[in-house]
């Protein structure tokens, strides 16, 4: 890709949200200043970022398809604090006003929205941005498609994440599958912690290396990993309803 391809930001709306709101002294105008330093936060990302194109994605109201598959996916997260939920519509409209748009799904994840966005611009000759802290989007990252974090103030290469978890991208569904994820009320494998689902991995899934115990946990519950892969894989096929030209930033 040449200094002049398109550069989509994408904004995982939330996670930014989330943790800038708990940095904020929480009295009467904390929405007020949560749009301001928020939209300060993105204006200068977009502009470091060179962003032809850009826009935040919120998850979906209703409940999607891995509460379905898995009826206690994310059941013990707790809600947004009210001020912050009785905000949202203010902060997207703020950002809009500054030309940000935002994607608002009926039921998708904005985490399966962004892959599939992601995915979608690069078949277009785009350069992808993701700002996310959120480690899923591991699996997605390419030479087309990069992750930064806005609060570390650094990109999240395939390489940060081989050096901290010794897993190669094909193998993080399984990796995560097996160890569970307990903001998402993914339990994993019994006894499965980081050390032992790695090693399991990198042995070919050959459960006579697993100690007894652990050996025992596999027989009873390996059923499950399916399940749990598929939970913890990104959907990049969702119906979008818009085209890129839609998402062009003009600050």
């Amino acid at each position: 890709m040449s200094q002049t391809t398109p550069v989509l930001v994408l904004i995982d709306a939330m996670n930014l949200l989330r943790r800038t709101y708990a940095a904020i002294e929480h009295t009467d105008d904390a929405i007020e200043r949560l749009k301001i330093q928020s939209l300060k936060q993105l204006h200068r990302l977009l502009q470091q970022q060179h962003a032809s194109h850009a826009v935040a994605v919120f998850d979906g109201l209703q409940p999607g398809w891995r509460h379905q598959l898995w009826p206690s996916y994310k059941a013990s997260r707790k809600p947004l604090p009210a001020t912050l939920a009785d905000g949202l519509d203010e902060v997207q409209e703020y950002w809009l006003q500054a030309g940000i748009d935002s994607v608002l799904p009926q039921s998708d994840e904005a985490d399966d929205v962004i892959a599939t966005l992601a995915v979608k611009a690069t078949k277009h000759q785009v350069m992808v941005h993701i700002v996310s802290t959120d480690q899923g989007f591991y699996q997605l990252l390419n030479e087309h498609i990069h992750q930064y974090d806005c609060f570390a103030k650094q990109w999240l290469t395939p390489e940060h994440y081989q050096q901290k978890f010794g897993i190669h991208q094909q193998q993080w569904p399984k990796y995560k599958a097996l160890t569970g994820e307990s903001s998402s009320d993914i339990p994993g494998i019994s006894g499965f912690g980081p050390a032992t689902a790695k090693a399991f991995i990198l042995n070919d899934d050959d459960p006579t290396t697993l100690a007894p115990a652990k050996q025992k946990s596999w027989q009873q519950e390996q059923h499950l990993v399916a399940i749990f892969q598929q939970l913890v894989t990104l959907n990049t096929e969702c119906e979008l309803g818009f085209k890129l030209s839609d998402l062009r930033y003009t600050p």
